[in-house]
């Protein structure tokens, strides 16, 4: 099969990237399961999200930038044609290691003052181990930087593999790590991680030797591309960073909530993110270089045909996953996670937390798209608003509700702030650039509920009436996904004609 013709299409691309995801996320899932097996709701693991979570939050920033300002910008200087284009990428491969050199030295220097932010009156044996892991953890920043413009330069390029591929090596390397040495440090973990990021900025630079030739390139030319990026990458390094104050709002309140909230979180997060992750981060990564190549192309037609198309496959998908985590959240919670020091009230715990996450999971993954849209045709400056509005929003329900909530609070006001994201970036897309007759999101919202309450009142039924041979919820699981799924079937949905197509492109593809 010729892999890079079938990835070169929107649904290729989207199912190869979302098949891989599956081992990436599944490593993943497996790393949190060994986390939850040795270390529980702890106030061990606990300060290991609070030592992490700066480092990991500007790592997943860098990561984005290097889609959201890098692509948009490869695809100008492409268009243009005024500059060797492995000079550009190489240059911001530079630029963009030693920017982020500079900004971990700068944490490094500050690292007091900031995790006392977080743990302004712990223990010093509390502070002395966050601190560890807060240090290790910005080594990774450099290479991260490096990462992200080598995958933005693949993915322009629609080549999908090697950027894809190359995600699993850290899990890979930190499951390794804690497995052997986890229980007698928790260092491990972010020991693992550089290892695991060494390696994969090795394998992705081999994948991308072409850009480490020596051309030659006008120097004016260069500097004139990058100022005029320059503002670009400043509002896009804004809306990243408020975005991702997610994490750290929450952390924040570590001392107003019960030992093992902020695990109690971390582990909710992992379940809520893991199907948006393959499915969502799938779609989008592969839609973005389309979104950006069509806009210029000025095709509007077929601009707005793949973004229909992403809002169908996100509510026919992610209704029942909301019934599911709502509903038989404590099952899904007890299969992954109730083992060695995991009890049964800790996933009791974490399953009301990720019952209130549920309700904001249609409107994260319909987000996940616009956000690439709005990037692609360059409406930054509205999304930076939208995020600073999002954030202060989430901060000021974390105040509110976390006196008497705690960390359910705290899931409700993520939940909330992600509502807002969603209206208000949907607001502005059918307004300023679809301008489409075509009611997109509640028909089809409407049409994927009903089902998915059909088929679960269905199950409830069937289950009742079968209650001698004491169905157990596993088992309830499956029969609710049978019965939505042959639901669909029966009328015909257009989302299995969507994924008839994916097949099909799939089967041209290998017999090609």
């Amino acid at each position: 099969m010729k892999t890079s013709k079938f990835t070169s299409t929107v649904s290729g691309a989207a199912i190869f990237i979302a098949v891989v995801s599956i081992l990436s996320k599944g490593l993943g899932f497996l790393r949190e399961i060994l986390f939850a097996g040795i270390y529980g709701l702890s106030t061990e693991f606990d300060i290991y999200l609070i030592g992490a979570v700066i480092p990991l939050t500007i790592n997943t920033i860098i990561l984005c930038i290097g889609q959201n300002y890098f692509i948009p910008t490869y695809n100008k200087a492409k268009s243009d044609n005024t500059i060797n284009l492995n000079v550009f990428v190489r240059t911001n491969f530079y630029l963009f290691i030693v920017a982020g050199l500079v900004l971990a030295l700068i944490l490094y220097m500050n690292r007091e003052n900031i995790l006392d932010l977080f743990l302004g009156g712990s223990e010093q044996n509390i502070i002395q181990t966050t601190n560890h892991v807060f240090i290790l953890f910005l080594l990774s920043i450099p290479i991260t930087a490096g990462i992200s413009i080598l995958i933005g330069y693949q993915q322009s390029n629609h080549e999908f593999r090697y950027s894809i591929i190359s995600n699993i090596i850290p899990n890979i390397t930190v499951l390794f790590f804690v497995y052997f040495w986890g229980s007698d440090m928790i260092v491990a973990i972010p020991i693992g991680f550089i290892v695991g990021n060494l390696i994969q900025i090795s394998y992705l630079m081999f994948s991308s030797k072409e850009l480490f030739t020596k051309v030659n390139a006008s120097i004016s030319q260069l500097t004139l591309l990058l100022k005029s990026s320059l503002s670009s990458i400043l509002i896009v390094v804004l809306i990243e960073s408020i975005g991702q104050l997610y994490l750290i709002s929450d952390r924040l309140f570590y001392e107003s909530i019960t030992e093992g909230g902020i695990s109690a979180l971390s582990y909710a997060q992992t379940i809520f993110f893991l199907p948006i992750s393959i499915l969502t981060i799938s779609l989008s990564t592969a839609i973005f270089p389309k979104f950006s190549i069509l806009y210029q192309e000025k095709k509007k037609e077929e601009l707005e045909r793949i973004f229909s198309t992403g809002i169908l496959i996100s509510v026919g998908i992610f209704v029942p996953i909301m019934i599911l985590f709502i509903f038989y959240g404590d099952t899904i919670t007890k299969i992954f996670f109730e083992r060695g020091k995991f009890s049964f009230i800790d996933t009791v715990k974490t399953s009301d937390v990720l019952s209130y996450y549920a309700f904001g999971i249609i409107f994260y993954s319909i987000y996940g798209v616009i956000n690439k849209l709005l990037y692609s045709i360059g409406m930054i400056k509205k999304l930076l608003l939208i995020t600073i509005i999002g954030i202060v929003l989430k901060i000021i329900l974390n105040i509110i509700l976390v006196e008497q909530y705690e960390q359910n609070g705290l899931a409700v006001s993520t939940t909330l702030s992600y509502l807002f994201f969603f209206v208000t970036s949907f607001f502005i897309v059918n307004k300023n650039i679809l301008n489409s007759k075509r009611k997109v999101f509640i028909p089809n919202l409407v049409y994927y509920s009903v089902n998915a309450l059909a088929a679960f009142i269905f199950t409830k039924i069937f289950v009742q009436f079968m209650q001698a041979f004491h169905i157990g919820t596993f088992y309830e699981i499956i029969i609710f996904i049978t019965v939505y799924s042959t639901n669909l079937f029966i009328v015909k949905s257009n989302l299995l004609n969507i994924f008839s197509s994916i097949i099909n492109n799939f089967s041209m593809s290998y017999k090609s």
